[in-house]
């Protein structure tokens, strides 16, 4: 029972960590595709959202990368998915929508509430499944894989690649 103490102590002081909000009064305009306006403070550099990849950090994505469809250990297939918010998105319950669209058709469409950890300048979530019910639907062509999200503000934004799932 004592080595239970630990993981759940160290995983409640982590949890303690994350911020309550990141309205700090300089946030940045934020478009209608998710991508900082031209009057961005950042010059447009920084976006305030990004989807990802990874199931042990967040890993960017970039158009026509391939990704890899994972066989569950229960039989389902699933993409990993990450997310990655700056200012002026809030981090804390935001809701993510991740979605794998082929053809103007929705292929696969997960929905989380989470609160983002901190890293650096941006709060980041991974290792998220983007179930994928029909996987020989996509597998070997190029989809979009999209990410919206709202905050509590009811702000959103947006951010998609063009990827192309492979494997098994």
């Amino acid at each position: 029972m004592r080595s239970m103490r630990l993981p759940i102590l160290s995983l409640f002081v982590a949890a303690m960590t994350v911020p309550l909000a990141c309205g700090t009064g300089r946030g940045m305009p934020v478009d209608g595709d998710g991508g900082p306006s031209d009057g961005a403070a950042d010059g447009g550099l920084a976006r305030p959202v990004e989807i990802g990849t990874g199931a042990e950090a967040f890993e960017p994505l970039s158009d026509g990368q391939t990704l890899p469809i994972i066989a569950g250990p229960q039989g389902g297939f699933h993409l990993w998915a990450a997310a990655r918010v700056r200012e002026p998105i809030d981090p804390e319950n935001l809701s993510l929508r991740f979605r794998v669209l082929l053809d103007g058709g929705t292929q696969s469409d997960n929905t989380w509430k989470l609160s983002l950890v901190q890293n650096g300048d941006a709060w980041e979530w991974f290792a998220l499944t983007e179930v994928l019910s029909n996987p020989d639907a996509v597998r070997g062509k190029e989809v979009e894989f999209r990410l919206d999200v709202t905050d509590t503000a009811g702000r959103t934004a947006s951010d998609a690649r063009r990827i192309i799932p492979v494997g098994p």
